[in-house]
């Protein structure tokens, strides 16, 4: 792996945990979460402790050219399809570099995770009635059942059991865009906060 190449993996995996695949991030901000990350690859030669902001710019010019990134408003940068499915072959860095820029972000390697386990488990929800309907294009026929048979709960489940669930859940949904979508859409519908889940399930069994 070249120089170059190593440098701009590291702007994809950076913007990617700062929110590129969603929304323009500024170039300030994506040199101080590359620093964080990779601080050998982005600091000042004479001064480690600093950023250098100019080898962001430099290597965005690649990522721009390549398809990667797009610039929306001066300055400011964001993933294209082909650059989060670029970002997403390199797992398990993402993983381990999440905590680095994000430490608030409850990530995979907080779950104690291997890439092993991510994929398995990324398998699963797959297979789930859930992921079918989204598949199949009939989410407005989604239910509480479907919610509950991917988080793999019953109307019985803790706070405690619920939490956990969702915490792991929702870390293994972030590595995949559709998952993602999907959980984000279930739990807004049916509640990620326990209260609010177990309301909707009152209302079921009422």
């Amino acid at each position: 792996m070249g120089k170059s190449t190593t440098h701009m993996n590291g702007i994809l995996i950076s913007l990617y945990i700062l929110g590129g695949d969603k929304k323009p991030i500024d170039s300030e901000t994506l040199t101080v979460g590359c620093f964080k990350a990779f601080p050998s690859l982005f600091s000042m030669d004479l001064f480690r402790e600093y950023p250098r902001i100019d080898r962001v710019k430099n290597r965005i010019k690649d990522l721009l050219h390549s398809g990667f990134v797009e610039e929306e408003g001066e300055g400011h940068y964001k993933l294209t399809e082909n650059g989060i499915n670029e970002v997403k072959k390199n797992g398990e860095l993402l993983i381990r570099i999440e905590s680095l820029i994000r430490p608030d972000v409850k990530s995979i390697s907080s779950q104690n995770m291997s890439s092993e386990e991510v994929e398995k488990e990324t398998n699963k929800l797959r297979r789930t009635s859930a992921y079918k309907k989204l598949t199949e294009k009939k989410m407005d026929t989604i239910t509480i059942a479907d919610f509950m048979d991917f988080l793999k709960v019953d109307i019985y489940a803790t706070k405690q059991l619920f939490d956990r669930k969702v915490k792991r859940i929702a870390a293994i949904c972030k590595m995949n865009k559709d998952l993602e979508r999907l959980f984000n859409i279930m739990s807004e519908k049916f509640g990620k906060d326990y209260t609010l889940f177990k309301f909707e399930i009152d209302k079921l069994i009422r």
